[in-house]
């Protein structure tokens, strides 16, 4: 190589040719951090399409005497929830005071 021809590459094409890795360095990182936003949204519909799809089967194939079984078990539950709240509401400190005693 001729010293025109080094001088012509150090001042032309190596700034040229470090400005074009530059670029392509920023753009392979872009396409990365791209790339595993769209692995993260794959990852979480995945997820959420296994969820509704559990919801579907528990409606779907429900057998129904264990279903009523359940509900008849919850009404006793609220029922008597609603009971002992109820009375609760009833009570007062009064009830738990001793009875006056008269001394004459």
């Amino acid at each position: 190589m001729t010293s025109s021809q080094v001088d012509d590459l150090t001042a032309n094409v190596l700034p040229s040719a470090g400005q074009a890795y530059a670029g392509l360095n920023d753009a392979t990182a872009a396409n990365g951090e791209t790339y595993n936003r769209l692995q993260d949204a794959v990852t979480s519909q995945q997820s959420q399409s296994t969820l509704y799809k559990g919801f579907v089967s528990d409606i779907e194939d429900v057998d129904m005497t264990q279903a009523v079984t359940k509900l008849n078990q919850n009404q006793v539950a609220l029922q008597a929830a609603l009971e002992v709240t109820a009375r609760l509401g009833q009570l007062s400190l009064l009830n738990y005071l001793p009875a006056p005693t008269t001394t004459g």
